[in-house]
């Protein structure tokens, strides 16, 4: 979403938001994230990439910001046009099946 071709216009406000769990974090709500299948489930699904979120947006010219939850409520409320950035929140894995359930029964 970041290569945009050259005769195509870029954003002139559109910020990105990743949940950066390293990988893995969507295939822990199907079945093979039950617990039943913790041993192998890093191995064959979680994926940690390792990726430098950072250096790819440098890469095509975008801007990047890595923040905690409070710092992205504060960052998205400023309505100032920012270009095109990608905004990195490190997640988790560990409790995603769990959220995911509880809200489910809400």
């Amino acid at each position: 979403g970041l290569c945009t071709g050259p005769l195509e216009s870029r954003p002139e406000d559109l910020t990105i938001v990743v949940a950066d769990d390293d990988g893995g974090g969507i295939f822990a709500l199907l079945e093979q994230g039950d617990p039943r299948f913790a041993t192998d489930f890093d191995r064959v699904f979680g994926t940690p990439h390792g990726a430098d979120l950072a250096a790819l947006c440098a890469g095509f010219g975008a801007e990047f910001a890595d923040v905690d939850l409070p710092g992205l409520e504060s960052l998205l409320a400023d309505r100032a046009p920012a270009g095109l950035r990608v905004v990195r929140v490190a997640t988790s894995r560990a409790g995603l099946r769990n959220l995911h359930a509880a809200l489910r029964a809400d």
